[in-house]
């Protein structure tokens, strides 16, 4: 079952279905079942996928199509200033939950990750209170040039 409706400024639905075959290029994920709900506005954004080996929780009060300026600028005040994590406080929140057993989903998206056992991500960004907090961790990790038996940290905050 699919439903979406495009506004002016907003996206927004669900995909629901059993036996599903997404392809990408030469990229193919199968899945027996999906679902993904969300929403895409000016004002906040929500995913929720759930398949066979992937749950994902995105939540912000902020257009995630315009999270890349966001994202650029804390990774830059980070990497250059980590005691001021963000230079001007603005009012943009995000959260995200990532639970992945296999790398289906970043293959068909393109992404350079070629396999893993598990992914959990857990973290926030809140610009209003300049915080943000990451836990991760994952097992037999081989992406992007890198290649780890496990990973674990749990706890990254910066303020």
């Amino acid at each position: 079952m699919t439903d979406i409706s495009v506004g002016e400024s907003t996206i927004e639905g669900y995909i629901n279905g059993d036996s599903v075959s997404i392809h990408f290029g030469s990229a193919e994920y199968l899945l027996d079942s999906m679902n993904l709900a969300g929403l895409l506005s000016p004002d906040s954004s929500r995913i929720n996928y759930q398949a066979d080996d992937a749950i994902i929780d995105i939540a912000s009060n902020f257009d995630l199509l315009a999270s890349q300026e966001m994202l650029q600028a804390w990774a830059k005040n980070v990497l250059n200033s980590p005691d001021s994590l963000m230079q001007a406080a603005g009012t943009r929140a995000l959260s995200i939950d990532l639970q992945l057993t296999s790398p289906g989903i970043f293959h068909v998206l393109g992404m350079d990750v070629t396999d893993f056992d598990t992914l959990f991500v857990s973290g926030a960004i809140d610009e209003q209170k300049q915080t943000a907090d990451l836990i991760a961790s994952t097992g037999h990790f081989k992406g992007y040039g890198i290649s780890l038996d496990s990973f674990y940290t749990s706890r990254c905050k910066w303020a």
